[in-house]
């Protein structure tokens, strides 16, 4: 198997800061909707207690699965996503799904066991991941900022951008105007991620099936350059 690594980033400077890093799967996510296609990704609940798999088809929609979310939930309008999924593809429109190796080898297992004969309409967008963590963690230091600062939390980052990718800084909005800034998610949630972080991570080995499978992680330093026409890149893959 031949495998090519990227270097790049987003020329659109506003969505580039709303990413988490590169913004690759924004752009992804764009080519997909505007060739017809849909995107499943994650995005936080209006509370930010918890976080879930949603469908979106439309470039408006899309910025909602901005930004990285460490829980995952794996059921869309009380159907599970992997259904959702093999019912979009069923419909012969293209699919990209991002999600953890875990949900995405899931993902294959159930498509297979249901006999999809439609994997070439299928695009995989996984990352490199320490497994998520229970829910629980998040709602419960929601409400505890929200105790503590007595208002509502609007807008809530583990990955903000102040104003570069390092160091990582852990951001919180309330709707009493309050703009809460951490330096290092790892400081503030230690000891309830390590208590609560889920040890059923699992390897996963998936048979090579007409697929296009994409992963993403962080590069910092001069090695990623400006790379000009960013998106143009993705075009090869349909």
């Amino acid at each position: 198997m031949n495998e090519k690594y990227y270097a790049a980033y987003l020329n659109n400077e506003e969505q580039l800061k709303l990413s988490s890093s590169g913004g690759m799967a924004y752009a992804i996510s764009e080519q997909i909707i505007l060739s017809g296609g849909v995107v499943f990704g994650i995005r936080y609940s209006n509370d930010f207690f918890c976080a879930k798999y949603v469908k979106i088809d439309n470039l408006e929609n899309l910025s909602l699965l901005n930004g990285s979310k460490y829980i995952t939930e794996k059921v869309i309008d009380g159907v599970g996503v992997f259904k959702s999924v093999y019912n979009v593809l069923l419909n012969q429109r293209k699919v990209l799904f991002i999600g953890t190796p875990c949900d995405i080898g899931n993902l294959i297992s159930f498509l297979k066991k249901n006999k999809c004969q439609d994997f070439d309409k299928l695009v995989t967008l996984d990352f490199i991941c320490q497994g998520p963590i229970k829910a629980k963690v998040q709602k419960e230091y929601i409400q505890f900022l929200e105790h503590k600062y007595n208002s509502t939390l609007v807008d809530f980052s583990v990955r903000y951008k102040h104003p570069y990718w390092k160091p990582v800084y852990l951001r919180a909005v309330f709707s009493n105007g309050k703009n809460i800034l951490n330096r290092c998610i790892v400081q503030i949630l230690e000891e309830p991620l390590e208590y609560m972080e889920l040890n059923d991570v699992i390897n996963v080995n998936i048979k090579m099936l007409i697929i296009v499978r994409i992963s993403l992680w962080v590069i910092f330093g001069d090695c990623c350059q400006r790379i000009k026409g960013t998106i143009d890149m993705v075009h090869q893959f349909w």
